[in-house]
């Protein structure tokens, strides 16, 4: 349980791993974890570029909390492609610092911090995003690109999660702190210029503005909460997983170690009751 009091240590947030970004948590070999970042990008550009071709009012795709979390998640995976590629099959398994470092250790490089930004904010915003869905915005048949955005998205995140190797602490919270800010300010601005009042309905302005101002209020201190608590219990669940698996492991490993020795003490005694006196 180590693993999951870690998520909750300040310190862990400066220290990167480079061999967390390049290689996945179960062993995959390196051509079979970037063809897997290869897939999951293109695939997600796909999804994104459907669905803006699908809306209506192409100009204000991008005023939807879900429509930037798609683009939060394709930024991500472009990073974590990045990563994946540029990041040298030998980088030392080790910890590297992103301050404070000796000349001759090797440093994180910018698209690690990158991909680490993008992937808790994507992360935080597909639980957001799914989980507010059915109960704000709702009311039509889900079409092809409303099932990806609001469905498919937390389901590819979680498989990611259960893949990658990226450290998830809990005081990377000032980053979803800041994205939401970021989306309230957005939403105020468009009300004040005029532009859209009510981006969501349950949201207008205009019409209900306590419910609109105690919802953004709602959304800048409790949200960031939610979306870093949950990442911080999925990646404890999948570490925990991950060292179970590996002392299953290392217990098949010890019987057949034990079962050979045994094999070879009883081989001995049968080869010595066997010479001739």
């Amino acid at each position: 349980m180590a693993c999951c009091f870690n998520i909750f240590r300040w310190k862990e947030c400066y220290h990167l791993n480079v061999k967390d970004f390049t290689s996945s948590q179960w062993g995959i070999p390196r051509w079979a974890f970037i063809l897997y970042r290869t897939v999951v990008f293109l695939y997600w550009l796909a999804v994104l570029v459907v669905s803006i071709v699908q809306f209506k009012d192409v100009r204000n795709y991008f005023i939807y909390f879900s429509h930037l979390g798609q683009l939060l998640i394709l930024m991500y995976f472009a990073a974590a492609f990045m990563c994946a590629v540029l990041s040298s099959p030998g980088d030392p398994d080790e910890q590297i610092k992103g301050k404070c470092q000796s000349e001759d250790t090797p440093k994180a490089k910018w698209y690690h911090w990158a991909t680490l930004i993008f992937y808790t904010l994507s992360f935080g915003t597909t639980i957001i995003v799914s989980v507010g869905y059915p109960f704000l915005v709702a009311t039509d048949p889900m079409e092809f690109a409303s099932f990806q955005k609001h469905i498919v998205n937390i389901l590819l995140m979680l498989l990611d999660m259960f893949l990658n190797r990226i450290p998830v602490n809990f005081w990377f919270i000032p980053f979803t702190f800041g994205w939401t800010v970021f989306y309230t300010v957005l939403t105020l601005c468009l009300h004040w210029t005029g532009v859209n009042s009510a981006v969501y309905a349950v949201a207008d302005f205009v019409n209900s503005p306590t419910v609109s101002w105690l919802m953004a209020g709602g959304f800048v201190t409790i949200c960031p909460l939610v979306m870093q608590l949950f990442m911080c219990l999925c990646y404890c669940m999948k570490m925990c997983l991950v060292k179970h698996c590996q002392a299953a492991r290392r217990r098949d490993t010890e019987r057949s170690d034990s079962f050979w020795k045994q094999d070879a003490k009883e081989l001995v005694v049968l080869t010595k009751s066997l010479e001739p006196s």
